[in-house]
């Protein structure tokens, strides 16, 4: 499973193209399966907001994350937790792919 940490500020809109790698670091093959992710506060805290995913390219392993300016304005500007992770129809094969920190930003500039 890959570790990323992504910047995200307050009222912009969040977009991240990850490559998945499987344990040898070559392309996972993630066809079939689709992706969901939440961010939290903590492991054991509620989740606050779910990523907008899904693979652009399922055979090369390449996964599109992203988040309105609407969902980036209503996180709390301090480090959140997230988790990845790719399931199949039914939840009949679910396995995390992706985890790591989303470090929220306040927003500056107010219009």
């Amino acid at each position: 499973m890959d570790i990323y940490t992504f910047d995200v500020y307050q009222g912009d809109k969040f977009t991240a193209g990850i490559n998945i790698n499987d344990d040898a670091g070559l392309p996972m093959n993630l066809s079939g399966y689709d992706a969901r992710g939440t961010i939290r506060t903590s492991y054991s805290a509620p989740g606050i907001q779910n990523f907008n995913c899904s693979f652009v390219n399922p055979v090369s392993g390449t996964l599109a994350l992203s988040l309105s300016s609407l969902e980036t304005s209503a996180l709390p500007a301090t480090q959140l937790l997230y988790d990845i992770e790719a399931y199949t129809s039914g939840d009949s094969d679910v396995f995390k792919i992706l985890r790591g920190y989303v470090n929220v930003y306040p927003e500056v500039t107010h219009v």
